[in-house]
């Protein structure tokens, strides 16, 4: 970092938030969170790129409070909702296990795109709940979203391992 000060390189936010992103996918949260409060020292505000890099990163990091607490305050910045943002949070609750909870977010947004579906999925098919996967998936579709391929395929593999292989052909027709 200092190198780059030194080389007469001009930070801006997009370099701020690339520095932070891999920061946090380094597992380097400290570093990301000084490097955060420095830019804002410099003067420069969060953007929504910064709170997804900040959502992500603690999601990945399994402060699962820290990035509710992030998602209040962004709420209080006036940022309000911001799909991205919770993409990110339902993904990160799901990779950690925490799918109950991650169904909880998803079912209270009023707003929905094919990752946010896809991240449920994934989710659900993760902890062996096949069914449940099977009605977010046809839920999707039936809004004229896609899923990925690989998700699709988990659930009906985790219908027919399930001995579900009536549901699992019916689901596999509509798709």
């Amino acid at each position: 970092m200092g190198n780059m000060f030194r080389s007469g390189i001009d930070l801006d936010m997009v370099c701020y938030n690339t520095l932070i992103n891999l920061y946090y996918k380094e597992g380097k949260l400290e570093d990301a969170c000084n490097l955060l409060d420095e830019a804002e020292k410099m003067g420069f505000e969060c953007d929504k790129y910064t709170h997804v890099i900040l959502i992500d990163g603690l999601c990945k990091a399994g402060n699962v409070k820290a990035a509710q607490r992030h998602l209040k305050n962004m709420n209080m910045m006036g940022f309000g909702t911001n799909l991205v943002v919770f993409d990110c949070f339902i993904d990160g609750l799901c990779k950690l296990g925490q799918v109950d909870y991650a169904m909880q977010v998803f079912e209270s947004l009023k707003l929905k795109d094919e990752f946010t579906y896809s991240s449920m999925v994934g989710g659900l098919c993760r902890v062996g709940r096949f069914h449940l996967a099977a009605k977010q998936l046809q839920s999707c579709i039936e809004s004229g979203m896609r899923i990925i391929r690989s998700d699709k395929r988990a659930v009906i593999c985790g219908l027919r391992s399930l001995g579900f292989h009536d549901e699992a052909k019916k689901l596999q027709s509509k798709i």
